[in-house]
């Protein structure tokens, strides 16, 4: 077709030519020669006019084929990034499963190893009975068909008298400071760098059990003992961050109040001189509310926590359970970081009350300046999953089970209590 539309414009073109060389001829009576040179003349202008246009076209072909392959190139490069950060989650978490494998395999032998040894006590007791010696002759047997008297059974164990045994058990480890502190860590995602730590409390009963907060928190709150145990938790917290900076490791620390510590007047008093005078790791210290406390705060609580981000520290909102907040109005009080949990992010938004999609909610955070931090992560799926959302921060077992913290970091909190006062 383009081969036609040319020949048809090139005998169009010979044709004016011939007209125009016949005009000047007749008109202005010079020979057939310089006609035909005046002729040959205005077809070589159009000629050039032609391959011009020509030029001209086939350029802007070619500027947007470029273009076409520059976006095509573009597209298939942030593909292969994204292949390679799968890649990278689908090989750490290989090796992590090698390493679960193994750990399980030696908790399995080390089960195996305890029942063996179970077991060869009970043959003990075994041998140990079969050596003793038979009854005497003259003792007189039980007659035939007489029942022996049973002793009286153990009384079953009252519900509510465990309860408060349970109750004392926590109550005496909190107000004699068997209080533990272990970290979990919060890591950059997909590379799995350790950002930063959330300090966590496990209490110590008499005979050695540890308590989980599960258990422990409900009775604390019962008994008003939860400003005791967020006091001492975050004097613990900051010993363990002075010592993370000593080795200039850059590293944050999340430490949770709550709702009953900041109803605490005595223990919030307490609580902002000692961070007054540890303002210097305002940066990396993070206190973190659950959502429900963040919704009961008092407008002085409120005041309380503004006067802290005044010194520059600021605060975490976690155990979200909906999405009916708002986000602005916690970044302008302080709230840098919300952690919401894996199984919510990717099952559970339709319930969560938000309009906005899932994927656009952390670019929502960010023009907040807040960081979403995904927590609960549990399997590698996960992490392959949550790639997609451009998430940046992960917590959960599949990184780091909450480690104690070894005892030559922190002292007694008392003393540091005491010291801060000094100062």
């Amino acid at each position: 077709m383009e081969r036609l539309t040319a020949t048809i414009i090139a005998i169009c073109m010979v044709a004016i030519a011939g007209s125009f060389g016949a005009v000047i001829y007749r008109v202005a009576g010079i020979s057939v020669g310089e006609a035909a040179m005046a002729a040959f003349a205005l077809l070589l202008v159009f000629i050039l006019l032609e391959s011009r246009k020509v030029r001209d076209r086939d350029r802007k072909v070619m500027a947007g084929r470029l273009e076409d392959m520059d976006r095509f190139l573009g597209t298939l490069s942030r593909e292969v990034q994204h292949l390679e950060h799968r890649f990278a989650a689908l090989e750490t978490g290989a090796d992590n499963r090698i390493e679960d494998g193994l750990k399980a395999f030696s908790d399995e032998i080390e089960s195996l190893a305890a029942g063996m040894g179970e077991l060869s006590e009970s043959i003990s007791a075994i041998e140990e009975k079969l050596k003793r010696p038979p009854p005497a002759p003259g003792a007189p047997a039980a007659a035939a068909g007489e029942q022996a008297i049973a002793e009286p059974a153990p009384d079953e164990p009252d519900e509510e008298q465990e309860a408060a045994e349970r109750a004392r058990a926590i109550c005496t480890a909190i107000e004699g400071e068997r209080i533990d502190i272990f970290l979990q860590s919060v890591v950059t995602l997909p590379q799995r760098k350790v950002a930063f730590y959330e300090a966590l409390s496990r209490l110590r009963g008499e005979d050695g059990r540890m308590m989980l907060p599960d258990e422990f928190l409900p009775v604390a709150a019962a008994e008003g003992l939860l400003p005791a145990l967020d006091s001492h938790v975050l004097f613990r917290a900051v010993q363990v961050l002075r010592r993370l900076n000593a080795r200039n490791s850059g590293l944050g620390m999340f430490c949770n109040i709550a709702l009953e510590s900041l109803a605490d007047h005595d223990f919030f008093q307490e609580m902002a001189g000692f961070l007054e005078v540890n303002q210097e790791l305002a940066d990396s210290l993070i206190l973190e509310f659950r959502q429900k406390t963040v919704r009961g705060m008092s407008p002085v609580e409120i005041e309380g926590l503004g006067a802290l981000a005044r010194l520059g520290y600021r605060f975490s909102i976690d155990n979200v359970r909906d999405l009916k907040t708002d986000f602005h109005d916690l970044a302008d009080r302080g709230f840098r970081f919300v952690k919401i949990r894996a199984d919510m992010l990717l099952r559970d938004w339709s319930s969560s009350g938000s309009d906005i999609h899932a994927a656009d909610f952390v670019d929502l955070l960010s023009r907040y300046g807040m960081e979403m931090i995904v927590e609960r992560i549990e399997t590698e799926t996960t992490v392959v999953d949550l790639l997609d959302f451009d998430v940046r921060y992960g917590q959960g077992n599949l990184f780091s089970i909450p480690r104690p913290v070894r005892a030559d970091m922190v002292q007694s909190a008392e003393p540091a209590r005491k010291a801060a006062a000094a100062r």
